[in-house]
């Protein structure tokens, strides 16, 4: 059910050099996960006291600070922020001050995280789309990995990109290990851990894993099973974590963030209600919807239709329930846009399953489909070049942090120039390859 496809590792270079030449300047994401990285690292403890005071996303416990984000991403950065302050290039002073404050310490530990999961989610989608309809894997994983929110948020410690990489993770595995005929528990034992290390990256994956959790109990019984045993572990690593954190293993971050955020998380289950028709209508339609920055999205959920017309339903329907699902976490949460990013990024880990049914949409309308995905590109390319500067337009990118200084401001236009290079090279290698489908 996954295939390689021609000028693959071409197309994911493209990509790659694309997501990853993007800087965002520091933000309250780095603040909170990195400073719980540096204390296990330097410190062996929880608590983030030295870095807390005036930190937006804290947690308050027994007078101490936490971080207010499930841990995965911390954890994830662990074995690279160790290996710089062993070798160091993070030394006693970047250490004191925060690890964020230092430009290209930060872009590494972002690249080591949210780059590592954004390369892996965009290799599988392209591998399934192309076992689907062949001739649409490059198309597919460019739509996804330039035309979507995935883009933004790729070299960031942002966890949303990392979890959904993780739960398509699982579901590729769930889906293969029930049409093999052999190795077929290993295959459900690799998606039930990757189930659970997504919810270890955010917690409301979780819904994700019971979707699959669902799916393989209609189809075997035993590979259900199977996938639950492999995701306990990073249960009980969750219920470790929270003990020692804050005392009980039922209790999260969330339910002692700092007052700024405390009164509308105490709302509903954690901020999330139900979702009024005014808050949908901004997620899908408003300037900033999802169905207007990313059009590709629009055919990505027909081709699900047509998926499922295929004969492929029961993957289909996990899809569009997936996608539901997220829908309502985006809209009935307190505020759906997520403080400072840019867009509606709790919908991220959904996006790789609606992203499946864009095979088909490539084989039945590849103009409109392309025309799309071309659009979807160029919202997201200025997206991810301006989102994190609060209304200053620049384009901070990786070139002009590395550059020598006697470029100066000259390397941030160069810069553009290379990384808009690298997302219409990608484009137009991925347009021939769904266009030499109708000859």
């Amino acid at each position: 059910m996954t295939q390689a496809y021609r000028r693959e590792w071409l197309v994911l270079a493209l990509i790659g050099m694309t997501a990853f030449s993007f800087y965002h300047a520091a933000g309250a994401q780095d603040v909170s996960r990195l400073a719980l990285t540096q204390s296990m690292s330097a410190d062996g403890s929880l608590r983030i006291d030295r870095w807390g005071e005036g930190a937006l996303d804290t947690a308050i416990y027994d007078g101490h600070y936490y971080s207010d984000k499930a841990p995965g991403m911390s954890l994830l950065a662990l074995p690279t922020y160790a290996f710089l302050r062993a070798s160091g290039l993070v030394d006693t002073d970047v250490e004191r001050v925060g690890v964020w404050h230092n430009q290209r310490m930060l872009w590494v530990l972002r690249l080591m995280t949210g780059g590592l999961g954004f390369f892996t989610l965009v290799f599988l989608v392209g591998r399934v789309a192309e076992g689907i309809v062949a001739g649409t894997g490059a198309a597919t994983a460019t739509a996804l990995g330039l035309g979507t929110l995935v883009l933004p948020l790729a070299a960031t410690v942002f966890g949303h990109v990392v979890a959904g990489a993780l739960a398509f993770a699982a579901f590729v595995a769930a889906w293969s290990g029930s049409r093999a005929s052999n190795g077929r528990d290993l295959r459900f034992a690799v998606g039930g851990l990757c189930a659970g290390l997504a919810v270890l990256v955010e917690y409301q994956t979780a819904l994700i894993a019971v979707v699959l959790v669902v799916y393989l109990a209609t189809r075997t019984a035993r590979g259900a099973l199977v996938f639950v045993a492999a995701g306990l572990p990073s249960a009980v690593a969750l219920a470790a974590y929270n003990t020692a954190a804050f005392d009980s293993p039922l209790h999260f971050s969330y339910s002692y963030v700092n007052e700024l955020f405390a009164q509308p998380q105490s709302s509903g289950l954690f901020g999330i209600g139900v979702p009024s028709p005014e808050r949908l209508t901004d997620v899908l339609v408003s300037w900033r919807g999802l169905l207007v920055q990313t059009p590709v999205l629009v055919l990505a959920a027909a081709g699900l239709v047509l998926l499922w017309r295929s004969g492929v339903r029961a993957e289909a329907a996990v899809c569009a329930a997936i996608a539901l699902l997220f829908l309502w976490i985006t809209a009935g949460y307190y505020d759906p846009i997520g403080g400072l990013s840019p867009g509606f990024r709790f919908f991220i880990p959904a996006i790789p399953f609606l992203a499946v049914g864009l095979p088909c949409a490539f084989r039945r309308w590849p103009i409109v489909t392309l025309a799309a995905m071309t659009i979807s590109v160029g919202a997201m390319f200025y997206r991810s070049g301006d989102w994190s500067h609060e209304g200053i337009r620049e384009f901070d990118n990786v070139w002009s942090i590395l550059a020598p200084n006697s470029i100066g401001g000259r390397s941030m236009l160069v810069g553009a120039l290379i990384v808009a290079a690298f997302a219409i090279a990608a484009v137009v290698v991925s347009t021939k390859s769904v266009l030499n489908l109708r000859r």
